[in-house]
């Protein structure tokens, strides 16, 4: 799952101007057609499934098999390169001060979601 999520800021990074339109809502009241938000849809259910992989592998704890962890793995990530994309743009991933975060930040997201003891 990290290294997706990973690959996903790298990507966005380096195609700032597609992610913003693609992630962000930089045009007032525009709304995506069914079929164009499909591909979002879709991509949130291939990170939940991922959460439900590390849960069942043991790697984080059972309620990380939530919409709520989804929504907080959304934030910390979309985070990072929301702040490299306003404040340090012409980095790439892994220099700078936020995208080198980004494995701490994951280290908080797994202690969010701690596995029972014994497990």
């Amino acid at each position: 799952m990290i290294h997706g999520l990973e690959a996903g800021g790298r990507w966005a990074l380096a195609n700032r101007a597609l992610a913003q339109l693609l992630f962000w809502r930089p045009v007032p009241s525009f709304e995506p057609s069914a079929a164009a938000f499909a591909v979002s849809v879709e991509m949130v259910a291939l990170q939940r499934a991922a959460l439900a992989d590390a849960v069942a592998a043991g790697q984080l704890g059972r309620e990380a098999d939530s919409d709520e962890a989804v929504d907080l793995v959304s934030t910390l990530i979309a985070g990072v390169v929301g702040q490299a994309m306003a404040n340090e743009p012409e980095l790439p991933w892994g220099e700078g001060r936020f995208t080198p975060a980004f494995p701490r930040l994951m280290e908080l997201f797994a202690a969010a979601y701690p596995t029972a003891p014994g497990s």
